[in-house]
């Protein structure tokens, strides 16, 4: 017998002895169930913080979303004010001149020094009373144009 032969015995072997079964498969069905665990103390628990809504909080744009806080502006921490309160001998040495010559003046001093009046300065730029305006983030935009024009539509 040939090579051809013998293979074609062989399949005529498997496809004799052979049958189809057919598996139906069932889709998988994941149930959860609640645990019937006994409630926590409210020492155990974590500490939760709960939005609550008040009748004057800004609807975002429209969209029935409420805003919650102002992010992204950057408040500095005042670590060093009680540093540079203990330093404030020399008030009278640091007029309101220029920077440049404050900085040629402040080449003989090691970095230390040079921080202390570097803090000072900022204090003193702080203390500056100016009027105040609200930043970019701090407006409320005005929809009462918005919603006249959406509430004209509707009649």
């Amino acid at each position: 017998m040939s090579g051809n032969q013998m293979a074609m015995g062989s399949e005529q072997q498997q496809t004799v002895g052979s049958r189809t079964v057919s598996v139906e498969e069932v889709p998988a069905v994941l149930q959860l169930r609640a645990t019937q665990d006994p409630p926590r103390s409210q020492e155990a628990m974590p500490t939760r913080h709960n939005v609550r809504w008040e009748e004057n909080v800004i609807d975002n744009e429209n969209m029935n979303k409420k805003k919650t806080k102002i992010c992204c502006i950057f408040h500095p921490q005042n670590e060093d004010e009680e540093e540079c309160n203990h330093h404030s001998d020399d008030d009278g040495s640091s007029s309101s001149g220029s920077s440049s010559s404050e900085s040629e003046n402040e080449k003989d001093l090691d970095f230390n020094e040079r921080r202390q009046r570097r803090l000072e300065r900022r204090h003193r730029k702080l203390e500056k009373k100016r009027s105040y305006s609200p930043n970019a983030y701090e407006i409320q935009p005005d929809y009462s144009e918005y919603r006249r024009k959406q509430q004209e539509k509707k009649d």
